[in-house]
């Protein structure tokens, strides 16, 4: 099983990783858990944790002819989503490429996974 990683949403909501799967919260359960359900609606798979660290629990109807975000999307994805949060809360107060310079240099790994179209658009 590989390990959660969390990321946001455009939303500025928590979305759950798990296999290049997103998930979305669902609800508290009278057990302790968390529910989540994929933010795909078409599938009815379910991950649960424990705690507010997110720990894995259990899976429920895992993901059938359901295919996974590539790492180059969800990279994309985490680099946009915190580039519009920080583009909120610092209106006129930077400008855009410096945002977006800040929030791709802050991983360097998500950095290697951009293709050169992407970059062009950072300006880099």
């Amino acid at each position: 099983m590989s390990q959660l990683s969390v990321m946001y949403s455009e939303k500025g909501k928590i979305l759950l990783v798990l296999n290049n799967f997103k998930f979305r919260q669902y609800r508290p359960l009278k057990t302790g858990e968390m529910s989540w359900s994929c933010t795909n609606k078409n599938y009815n798979a379910k991950l649960y944790t424990v705690g507010e660290e997110h720990v894995f629990s259990r899976m429920q109807n895992d993901h059938k002819n359901h295919k996974a975000d590539t790492v180059q999307i969800l990279n994309r994805q985490k680099i946009n989503n915190a580039i519009k949060r920080k583009a909120d809360e610092l209106l006129f107060l930077e400008r855009p490429r410096k945002i977006v310079r800040q929030e791709v240099e802050k991983d360097v790994n998500i950095l290697n996974t951009l293709t050169d179209r992407d970059m062009i658009r950072i300006g880099k």
